[in-house]
């Protein structure tokens, strides 16, 4: 993947600059900065992380810090400081509450209570506020286009704000002046006049625009329809590893991409729950699993600060996600990954029949649901996305408690804990969910061959907050796990590296390539990695059309966290 991104970089910067000699590039998707750039020492505390490019913060107001007069001296040189640093570039101008002061001589002060801000801000909808902001686009455009060609080799993309920071809404809380409230569609038009206007005024396509389509994929569609060739930005999965909804949210990144290296890629911000209670009592695992999460779900850029810095202190889960981030097609790929997880599912009504568990949502709440179902369905105002998690989220609202206390209690003995309170580490329950984290590897029948496991071994560990066990039955058990199709050819070198909680007395193997490798544990009550390596892969050859199985042996029955592949077209040793 790097070479074909390489190559695909040549090509587009020597339709640049033809003339100049050109630095090598660094890879581009994967851990990236994220902030204000306030001095050369701002980057100091990615010491140690291998960021990839830089996400920056730049307010309205030092770029026009008197009306229509334009300082671009200090942009300008934080550009070359990243460039200077090897990284990628991201841009977002913040408006709303970060314009200047001069805005307010002509446009209403709009304050809120109940949010982290209360203002001001602008009344976004006045039009000597509009006037200047779409001028302002105009002119960062222009100047955009304009760069030197030693910063455009690393600008990859504008991000537009439109509100309050880089988020959805104009506002954050309730507005105390009801008059300046904006209504929802109105406020949606404005943002897709914002993103119509900062494309006209990109006068070059040579960097993308980025643009945040919602957490509910509210204009993901519009975005796609209209902008095939940019970016978007998905917080949730930056900020949950376990929140309803995974199916859809997964599968929506994982597009007909187009041949352009940029297209249709996204970036997310790790912000807020580091500081939260249930991250804090073990960070590096909540760290993990969220790395693990938004690979699975297809995030390209994983921004982060010093506050997840300091908050985590461990780079191995952003250098996890930087090793598999940007990749997309099994072809294209020498390694994946799965990282083992069961998360039972309230809707899930083949795992947990009706019949046994009870009704998904009970008779006594029918009527409700099914007219909130009807309304949703009948609003010709919202996508076709937005209206599946307006159902999906009416499916949690009025989900059987009957059903979800019987769900809980069966897993109860097992270690699995629940709550509502927006606490990812101690709930392994939700609606819509993904079981495994995964690249490129599908384990087969894992409810039927496996069991689920739940903050396994010590906290300090980066694995453990999920896992998985054999079903043992008869002295038997036995994971099944298959290569998506064209990862792996026949004949090729292959390691497989498995993540393992060294627990008892437990034995247990892997079987593949008509090979089999038996393991005993030492009993640390640590987690640990074994990898093995065969040079001539051959598919298929275990049951079920497998290509290679974890099988119990004897002992204790031992945990599985995640197990890593990487191929190589060259004989391996240590066969």
């Amino acid at each position: 993947m790097k070479k074909i991104t390489c190559a695909f970089f040549f090509l587009w910067i020597t339709c640049l600059s033809a003339a100049q000699t050109v630095p090598s590039i660094p890879d581009t998707w994967g851990t990236w900065g994220l902030g204000y750039i306030k001095n050369n020492n701002s980057l100091n505390i990615y010491t140690g992380y291998n960021i990839q490019g830089f996400h920056m913060y730049v307010s309205w107001d030092m770029l026009e810090p008197t009306k229509g007069n334009f300082k671009w001296d200090e942009l300008d040189q934080q550009f070359e400081l990243l460039a200077s640093r090897n990284l990628w570039i991201g841009l977002q101008v913040l408006v709303g509450p970060n314009c200047p002061a001069w805005i307010y001589n002509q446009t209403p002060q709009v304050f809120t209570t109940g949010g982290q801000d209360d203002g001001p801000y602008p009344y976004y909808l006045d039009q000597q506020y509009k006037d200047r902001y779409f001028f302002l686009l105009r002119e960062l455009g222009k100047h955009l286009n304009a760069l030197p060609a030693n910063i455009k080799r690393y600008f990859m993309y504008w991000q537009i704000s439109e509100g309050s920071t880089g988020d959805g809404e104009p506002y954050k809380g309730d507005v105390v002046d009801q008059k300046y409230a904006i209504d929802y569609y109105v406020w949606d038009d404005y943002k897709k006049a914002a993103w119509d206007s900062a494309n006209v005024y990109r006068a070059d396509s040579w960097y993308r625009l980025q643009f945040n389509t919602g957490n509910f994929g509210e204009n993901l569609q519009y975005a796609n329809a209209r902008f095939p060739r940019d970016q978007q930005k998905n917080g949730t999965l930056s900020h949950w590893y376990a929140f309803d909804g995974e199916i859809l949210y997964y599968v929506r990144q994982y597009k007909d991409f187009l041949r352009l290296p940029f297209s249709l890629r996204t970036r997310g911000e790790v912000q807020d729950n580091f500081n939260k209670d249930w991250w804090m009592e073990a960070p590096v695992k909540n760290a993990f699993a969220l790395a693990c999460s938004a690979l699975s779900g297809g995030l390209d850029m994983m921004n982060i600060a010093g506050g997840y810095i300091n908050a985590t202190l461990d780079s191995r889960p952003t250098d996890f996600f930087t090793k598999y981030a940007g990749l997309r097609f099994a072809a294209q790929s020498n390694k994946g990954f799965i990282a083992l997880r069961d998360v039972p599912d309230f809707s899930d009504t083949i795992r947990f029949p009706q019949e046994e568990y009870g009704r998904v949502i009970p008779a006594s709440s029918e009527n409700q649901f099914l007219n909130r179902i009807e309304k949703i369905e009948n609003n010709p105002k919202d996508s076709s996305m937005f209206k599946y998690w307006q159902k999906m989220k009416a499916v949690v609202q009025y989900l059987n408690p009957a059903r979800v206390q019987k769900i809980t209690d069966e897993f109860k003995d097992a270690g699995a804990l629940y709550n509502e309170d927006g606490d990812d580490l101690h709930n392994d329950f939700g609606v819509n969910m993904v079981n495994n984290y995964s690249m490129f590897i599908t384990q087969i029948k894992p409810d039927e061959t496996s069991i689920g496991g739940w903050r396994v071994g010590p906290d300090t560990s980066m694995y453990g907050r999920y896992c998985r066990l054999f079903k043992i039955e008869r002295n038997v058990g036995e994971m099944l796990f298959r290569f998506n199709e064209n990862f792996a050819k026949a004949g090729v070198g292959i390691t497989v590296t498995i993540t393992y909680f060294d627990k008892g007395n437990g034995k247990w193997s892997i079987n593949g390539s008509n090979k089999r490798a038996i393991i005993t544990n030492k009993g640390t009550n640590q987690w640990v990695s074994k990898s093995l390596s065969v040079n001539n892969y051959v598919p298929n050859t275990q049951r079920e059309g497998a290509d290679f199985a974890l099988q119990y042996e004897d002992g204790d029955n031992t945990p599985f966290a995640l197990i890593e592949v990487e191929t190589s077209e060259q004989a391996l040793a240590n066969e």
